[in-house]
């Protein structure tokens, strides 16, 4: 039994190794085909591999290749363009001209600062040319100005090379002075645009931007180039020691550098792998110049109602360093670059833009509105318009046609636009802006009044009480992002210099808030001493205000100063201040009644605001200065022409063009308190008659007839105004304190003073004559003690030409 087991056993234990050797030959033949299969697939992988990387060796190559035509092509382009300048500069006299100008000054000021015993003398000069100078018929010069405008990187290094080489063919050998810098202007067409028109497709190319300065840092050293010196390490062990020092200079470029690419701004290691050599930073060797960088901000007439207003970032270096402040309204030509890959520190696509200034103009007061042409046949109808004996009414009639009423409230608004005169000498400032505030009922118009003035003055800036600080209407101290230092931030008032600034709802302004604007309304400065900063900013502006009583509206039974809750120190600086009542008579009702229904029905076509009609078309047209092959570098505009726009019309290009004196009267006339009917002037002839008086008149006749640039104060306006004030204080001695709206102060002569002067200039004379005294008079006594103006012919005043 158990050797039958063991036999079974052993029969089973012998068939076994039978059966493991079948299975591991099948397994041997399995491995055998696998391995084939293995093979066979690890050769096709390797084929592939290696057809991978031929591929990718072969788009190395071809991408190397593009490569190194890329760059001979651009070393060809730019030999070329350097060639075209070449022949640009030697060919064009006003470059020899003024090259050889800024040689001699360069080298007076080097004798002058030689004699002072100062060295290292460095002189900053910029040859600024106007981009029109290329127009001269050779298609090869034209080719060249269009590569400034759309290759800069390339033509302003080949343009500045050129004016090198011709800087050291007239410099004297014995004195080595750096070669002037290349400076931009002209027009460039639908690159010139405002910081709402700058697009991605104007990257890295020229670019002219217009706005207000917002935001402005300090002048901060920039470095340029790295020294480092190499001393050697003694050793004791040494037998020979070496005293051979070496030094290794590592140049840092950046946004602003257009001829350079790769950016070898590292240091040096701090010693060579023997350690024998350690790398010091000597700072006092390395090269530094000035950066500075500002905001340019849209200009409140420029920006879309309802939308913020755009801007861009401007870096300047060099002598176009501290040449801006707040306020300034500026045009700047650069290069618009982006530093991509820096937005919110990550690796992205998106990145900050900015524009590398080239040239940088500060527009001057004169420069009202670039688009007001005035022919001589204006000037014609503006003389014959000013010997009327009503042009005082007619100018009332004309503004706001169609608010009905009010006509004493327009006639003040005429006067402060025409302004008085402003009176600047080194031991004080004496303001020529008239300042106003309306006070009255809701639903008079005091809105619409503000609004009117913003449309019809170019410039405008307009502000509300409630939405208003004192640190927005004036300045506030802001941190930069990039340095962290705190820079200035000018307001509206600063933003608004020589313009006029409107605020509505002026009562309901912080009483805080309004004592900032106490020093801008007499001094006409912004004074900012906070955060360790001291500087003082220009807001020489005109303040329109509107604001309503107290208990909403005007009650004759209360006292002034229960229903006004102003400081009288903020009152007195008003020259006018206008109580706007509601109307109270059944005639007066019936007769706005019928005026608003007859300019609604009969005359239906509505008014076009002018100012704001093309709010898409970014793009500044040129100018008198755009065009002139000739313009040289200034720091402001002087006595800019205006009279040649050649974005308007062909027909206003013509000496022979005249504006249309009065409106038609399908479209808007003006109804008075008696229900006759006025012919109004048109908007276009309203807009440059106020320019003409204020802004052009007194300064041409001070050119060709040698007056003064203002209404002269005659010795019988002297009396007559001396007279009128002992006059006012009397009457004011004898009224209550609180009985009339502000009180009788030496600023009251001078509002009697400013408000003669704007009315002799609105009728085109030299001097103030005892006729504008009286007209002074008669609004002085309406705002301070409520008497009516009778309504009298004016009388007729001849005009003298000496």
């Amino acid at each position: 039994m158990d050797e039958m087991s063991i036999s079974k056993r052993g029969v089973t234990m012998a068939g076994t190794p039978y059966r493991m050797m079948n299975s591991e030959m099948n397994y041997t033949l399995m491995d055998s085909s696998i391995n084939h299969s293995s093979i066979l697939d690890s050769s096709s992988r390797l084929d592939n591999r290696e057809r991978r990387i031929q591929k990718v060796n072969e788009n190395i190559i071809s991408e190397y290749e593009l490569g190194r035509q890329s760059v001979v092509f651009t070393q060809q382009k730019y030999k070329q363009l350097l060639d075209g300048f070449l022949l640009f500069v030697q060919t064009n006299k006003y470059i020899h001209n003024k090259i050889t100008e800024l040689r001699d000054e360069a080298l007076e000021e080097y004798n002058r600062m030689l004699n002072k015993n100062i060295p290292n003398i460095i002189i900053h000069q910029r040859l600024i040319c106007n981009i029109n100078n290329f127009q001269t018929g050779n298609e090869q010069f034209e080719l060249l100005a269009r590569c400034l405008i759309k290759e800069p990187y390339l033509a302003l290094p080949a343009y500045q090379a050129a004016i090198k080489e011709l800087w050291k063919s007239q410099q004297d050998s014995k004195i080595d002075i750096e070669c002037p810098k290349i400076g931009l202007c002209g027009w460039l067409g639908r690159h010139h645009v405002t910081p709402r028109g700058l697009q991605s497709s104007m990257l890295n190319k020229l670019v002219a931007v217009e706005g207000v300065v917002n935001k402005c840092s300090t002048v901060q050293p920039k470095l340029v180039q790295s020294v480092y010196i190499g001393e050697v390490v003694h050793d004791i062990n040494a037998d020979i020691r070496s005293e051979e020092k070496t030094v290794h200079l590592r140049p840092h470029y950046d946004i602003t550098d257009f001829d350079k690419t790769a950016k070898d701004s590292g240091r040096p290691p701090v010693s060579d792998p023997e350690g024998k050599i350690m790398h010091k930073h000597e700072i006092g060797l390395c090269k530094y110049k000035n950066h500075q960088k500002f905001v340019i901000q849209e200009t409140p007439e420029d920006a879309p109602t309802g939308q913020m207003p755009r801007w861009v970032e401007v870096i300047v270096e060099d002598d176009l360093c501290d040449i801006v402040k707040c306020g300034d309204r500026v045009r700047v030509w650069g290069v618009y670059r982006a530093s991509c890959g820096q937005a919110n520190s990550s690796n992205s696509g998106l990145g900050r833009s900015f524009l590398i200034a080239n040239n940088v103009l500060v527009k001057n007061k004169e420069t009202y509105d670039t688009n007001l042409f005035i022919s001589e046949a204006d000037k014609k109808n503006f003389h014959a318009f000013a010997k009327k004996n009503n042009t005082i009414d007619i100018l009332g009639y004309s503004f706001a046609p169609s608010i009905c009423g009010q006509d004493i409230v327009k006639k003040g608004i005429i006067l402060m636009l025409a302004g008085g005169t402003e009176r600047a000498l080194p031991s004080h400032h004496i303001r020529g802006d008239i300042h106003i505030m309306l006070v009255g009922d809701p639903s008079c118009g005091k809105s619409q009044l503000l609004r009117y003035v913003m449309s019809i003055m170019p410039g405008t800036v307009s502000a509300t009480g409630r939405g208003s600080s004192g640190v927005g209407l004036t300045a506030a101290i802001v941190t930069d992002q990039d340095t962290g230092e705190r820079v200035v931030e000018g307001g509206a008032m600063v933003m608004g210099d020589r313009r006029v600034v409107c605020i509505d709802e002026f009562d309901k302004m912080q009483a805080t808030d309004r004592v900032a604007i106490h020093e801008v309304m007499e001094q006409q400065t912004v004074t900012v001493a906070k955060a360790g900063i001291h500087t003082t900013l220009n807001a020489r502006c005109t303040v329109l205000a509107a604001a309503n009583p107290l208990y909403g509206c005007w009650n004759d039974a209360l006292d002034m100063g229960q229903q006004l809750q102003f400081e009288p120190s903020l009152l007195s600086r008003f020259d006018l201040i206008f109580l706007v009542r509601d109307s109270a008579t059944e005639q007066d009702d019936e007769r706005i009644a019928d005026s608003v229904l007859r300019n609604v029905t009969e005359k239906a076509k509505p008014v076009i605001n002018e100012c704001r009609n093309n709010q898409k078309n970014y793009v500044i047209q040129a100018d008198s200065y755009d065009i002139n092959p000739k313009a040289q570098h200034i720091s402001v505009y002087n006595e800019r022409d205006v009279n040649k726009n050649t974005g308007g019309d062909s027909a206003q290009e013509s000496e022979e063009f005249e504006t249309p004196i009065f409106a038609n009267r399908d479209e808007m006339i003006y109804y008075d308190k008696n229900g006759i009917e006025h012919e109004i002037l048109t908007v276009p002839f309203f807009k440059k008659y106020l320019h003409y008086v204020k802004n052009v008149f007194y300064h041409e006749k001070q050119r060709t007839d040698g007056w003064k640039p203002y209404p002269e104060v005659s010795d019988e306006a002297c009396e007559v105004i001396t007279e009128l004030y002992a006059d006012l204080r009397e009457k004011a001695a004898k009224y209550s304190h609180n009985k009339i709206i502000q009180g009788v102060t030496p600023r009251t002569l001078e509002a009697i003073i400013r408000l003669s002067s704007s009315h002799a200039k609105l009728k085109l004379n030299r001097y103030v004559t005892s006729v504008d005294v009286n007209y002074a008079k008669k609004l002085l006594m309406y705002t301070l003690f409520g008497e009516e103006i009778v309504e009298d012919v004016e009388e007729e005043e001849e005009e003298e030409d000496e």
